[in-house]
């Protein structure tokens, strides 16, 4: 499984995304105008979202005004009375995120982005001009949450990296480390100016949070701020998912000469999108899960196709196969993991330009009618192209897939297996024809025996010789056998070809969980897979397979 072509925004537009609030009667009303200058020849809206991440999406009309009404049964989410948590405002510019809002300053390092809706009624935030990657409003000090900041630089928001920057990295939704005040979706936990659910370094200490390195680390961050005291849990309800199917991966490089339309091929025919809403298993137990989706690519009439491992009747079959009566699409178990998901391919509907970076989304996820998950996100692009294997024990591979040869390891090779392999890469900058390695991500080796029960996770202990970029390996979290990471600390190559190298004990990988299978017999093969997850969990994996000596 690889990677769609992320090329043209087909972003559908969300109007209304949030998790129903129950109002009280005498809940205030909430309406939020305003005008967008210079906006009369480009693809502009803005999005309202409260400290929780709730969205309201509005259009903007041809003289640049737009109106966010919130919803009665929404306002509980917009009209607050704690200082510090009012709802922000974003740009929203050809379906991508653009940026955050500045309504107002107090001096050239202060700002302020938060709205003082606690009496709730029609708000004004007056004229909005556009910079890059903010823009700025001429609001009433009255209209302005003044007690909640943002950290500026010049009268400019800090925003860690661009907005393109953290639209590829983010949004982490690693929030259970933060603390109670900063760990919303719209909270902004090291006041930044960019929102936690589009910023790549929610605690601000200049590393991407999918390369922090080590549970038993403290950040840096902002002491006055308490943001993350450790390392982040991660959240995987979004994932875009590349693995080999057989073709060699498109990467510059093994593939130097990689084309734009080889590229291209290789995307919209291999790209998987997983989308699964955050619910658990008691949530699900007997119940029907459905999803309300804005993506375009999951609208009724869609070429995309279902992806099903579960259900082979409806592998490779049109999306609305999964389609209910009432519009919605029903979730699949997806194997090896338990999870309900939505899993496609949107083929040949995103070819175009880079699209998929920073699109702007939005999903409901329901149990027999009941929504259990309401969200806003940024479309992350995540992994391109997955890491290329160069060796593996004695074989070397050059552009031919690695899953197409079977390597026969000696035994002693088993316990101490060497792999080296090239960086995942991704669009360069600007670019739809030139990828560049990238780093700050996360690796994990998992390997696929036959039947059910197989999957064995590669556990720190089986980990050596790794690559100086490489952090040591670590259980992100000890109850849970699927989180054992090696961690990339070089954030973004500045060329390609840098390879990373790491020994692996084959053999007591696969007597390790969450997989219960026992060790195969000699002659069994199995799949051995590198898997990258970047910040939001996108994953991609290229896998080799392996005979037991």
């Amino acid at each position: 499984m690889f990677r769609s072509r992320i090329f043209t925004a087909l972003l559908a537009f969300i109007t209304v995304i949030g998790l129903p609030a129950i109002a009280s009667a005498d809940t205030k009303k909430l309406t939020v105008t305003g005008k967008v200058t210079g906006s009369a020849t480009q693809n502009l809206s803005v999005m309202l979202v409260a400290n929780d991440g709730t969205g309201i999406r509005v259009s903007i009309d041809k003289s640049g005004k737009f109106t966010a009404k919130v919803p009665q049964g929404l306002a509980n989410n917009f009209v607050v009375t704690s200082v510090g948590k009012g709802p922000t405002l974003h740009i929203v510019k050809n379906g991508k995120y653009a940026g955050p809002v500045v309504l107002g300053k107090k001096n050239t390092t202060t700002g302020f982005t938060r709205l003082s809706t606690k009496k709730g009624g029609m708000l004004s935030v007056g004229s909005i001009s556009l910079k890059t990657g903010y823009a700025i409003a001429t609001t009433k000090s009255t209209v302005i949450d003044t007690k909640s900041t943002i950290r500026m630089s010049s009268s400019k928001p800090v925003l860690t990296r661009s907005v393109r920057q953290a639209s590829l990295m983010g949004p982490v939704h690693s929030f259970a480390a933060l603390t109670t005040s900063s760990a919303e979706l719209g909270a902004d936990a090291d006041r930044d100016g960019l929102p936690n659910f589009a910023d790549a370094d929610v605690n601000g200490d200049g590393l991407l949070d999918a390369a922090q390195p080590d549970t038993s680390l403290p950040f840096s961050g902002i002491s006055s701020d308490k943001v993350m005291g450790t390392r982040p849990t991660w959240d995987f309800a979004f994932r875009k998912i590349i693995r080999s199917t057989g073709q060699a991966p498109i990467n510059s490089n093994v593939n130097p000469t990689a084309t734009s339309d080889q590229i291209g091929s290789y995307l919209s025919k291999g790209l998987q999108l997983e989308i699964a809403g955050n619910i658990n298993a008691t949530q699900v137990a007997g119940g029907a899960v459905s999803m309300t989706c804005q993506v375009a690519y999951c609208q009724p009439g869609t070429v995309a196709t279902v992806v099903s491992s579960s259900n082979s009747a409806i592998n490779g079959k049109g999306l609305d196969v999964v389609r209910n009566e009432n519009g919605t699409l029903a979730l699949q178990k997806t194997d090896p993991e338990t999870r309900f998901a939505l899993v496609f391919k949107p083929g040949d509907a995103v070819i175009g330009t880079n699209a998929l970076t920073g699109d702007v989304f939005g999903f409901t996820t329901s149990v027999n009618g009941v929504q259990v998950a309401n969200e806003v996100r940024i479309l992350t692009s995540g992994v391109v192209s997955p890491a290329a294997f160069v060796t593996a024990g004695n074989q070397t591979f050059g552009t031919a897939s690695p899953a197409t040869t079977a390597i026969r390891p000696t035994s002693a090779e088993l316990k101490k297996f060497p792999i080296t392999f090239f960086r995942p890469q991704d669009f360069a900058p600007g670019s739809t024809t030139r990828l560049v390695d990238r780093g700050g991500l996360r690796y994990r080796f998992v390997l696929f025996g036959d039947g059910e029960n197989a999957m064995h996770v590669c556990r720190p202990s089986s980990m050596s010789d790794l690559s100086s970029t490489l952090v040591k390996p670590v259980d992100e979290n000890s109850t849970d056998s699927t989180k054992a990471y090696l961690f990339d600390s070089e954030q973004m190559p500045s060329s390609n070809g840098v390879k990373l190298g790491v020994s692996v004990n084959l053999e007591t990988c696969l007597t390790s969980g969450p997989g219960t299978s026992t060790l195969a017999a000699s002659g069994s093969t199995f799949n051995l897979y590198i898997e990258t997850y970047d910040a939001d969990g996108n994953e991609s994996g290229e896998n080799i397979r392996i005979i037991l000596p």
